[in-house]
């Protein structure tokens, strides 16, 4: 009944409609003032100060025979200036370069760095650091073999390496000459994240050292060296020896030849396989009576496997004995009757 009075009074319900539209109209006014603010701000230029990251870093003016090092790869660059132009400076190609070192002196120096790149209308900038302590010396420069070193732990048991071929085989270094006199070798190291029973290829990192193995300090025309490195099954290649069996030796005689395969390739403790040089091939011949091709057994001695090879080709020629009593007679008469002396012929048509 109360709550009924209070909406019965007519001020009071005047009263609280005044309440409602000032609310209503301070809502609005807000909001049409951040409106105001951003179409004012469309309108104008604003300056802003932004950072720059990781800004890369190049020597600038030198002589050809100068050789610098000690330069940061990067630096941080805070820029000042219209909001529109600074934003687009962070996606242009902007970089730091130093001050000219044309005519300068070798040794430790502090250079300057400078900006360069920035668009026009860029108020104002600051590289940190500003200034760098470098090295200068005198440019020299070597093409030299690259090396190679095999993880003992590269290759599976049982297995070897056959081959190693790198691309490329050289490298060019640059460098201080102080330093390149320094230099022992160029070398890769080949490894594997498992032990290998396949041929495969890898890219590795080019390493430069000094003579106690420290990396120096030069440009390298290739910084990674392609390698292909051959495994094949460890073991022995042998000889073999072609032993023929079932000849029948009354009637024919018998030629033997490889038609392709002429040794194997074995393995097992290494003890045994020094006391062995070769192996025999069983080749059976019996019933042959004509010229073919026969399968020989290898015989490998207890202790030894076989790896590429168990059973071998042999080309077999046969002779027939009788053939070659007839043909040879037959030669024998021919070669008797061209022998005969001319004047006994003349004397016995007489």
């Amino acid at each position: 009944m109360r709550s009924n009075r209070i909406f019965a009074n007519r001020w009071t319900l005047r009263l609280l409609s005044l309440v409602f539209a000032i609310i209503l109209h301070i809502a609005v006014s807000s909001e049409n003032n951040q409106f105001t603010q951003a179409s004012r701000m469309n309108n104008a230029s604003v300056n802003i100060t932004e950072t720059i990251s990781n800004v890369p870093v190049f020597v600038g003016e030198t002589d050809a025979d100068i050789f610098v090092t000690g330069l940061p790869e990067s630096v941080n660059v805070e820029v000042t200036g219209p909001r529109n132009i600074i934003n687009q400076a962070t996606t242009n190609k902007v970089y730091v370069v130093t001050e000219d070192l044309t005519g300068v002196a070798t040794g430790n120096r502090t250079v300057r760095l400078d900006m360069k790149g920035l668009p026009e209308g860029v108020g104002d900038y600051k590289i940190t650091p500003s200034h760098v302590v470098v090295e200068i010396g005198r440019l020299e420069e070597i093409t030299v073999p690259i090396e190679y070193e095999v993880d003992e732990k590269l290759v599976a048991e049982g297995y070897s390496i056959s081959g190693i071929d790198l691309n490329p085989k050289e490298v060019t270094l640059t460098g201080r000459s102080d330093v390149i006199d320094q230099f022992k070798r160029a070398v890769v190291r080949i490894s594997a994240d498992q032990a290998m029973s396949e041929s495969f290829t890898q890219t590795y990192t080019v390493q430069v050292e000094d003579g106690n193995g420290e990396l120096l300090d030069v440009n390298s025309s290739v910084s990674e060296v392609t390698a292909s490195v051959n495994i094949d099954h460890a073991g022995k290649t042998l000889n073999i020896n072609i032993v023929p069996e079932g000849e029948d030796t009354s009637k024919f005689k018998y030629q033997y030849a490889f038609t392709d395969v002429s040794s194997v390739l074995v393995d097992g403790d290494a003890g045994n396989l020094d006391n062995i040089s070769s192996v025999d091939a069983i080749v059976n011949v019996e019933g042959m009576d004509r010229s073919g091709v026969r399968t020989a057994s290898l015989q490998i001695p207890d202790g030894i496997e076989g790896i590429n090879y168990r059973e071998i080709p042999i080309s077999v020629t046969v002779l027939s004995l009788e053939e070659n009593s007839a043909n040879s007679q037959a030669t024998d008469q021919e070669t008797s009757e061209d022998d005969t002396p001319e004047s006994e012929s003349t004397e016995n048509e007489e």
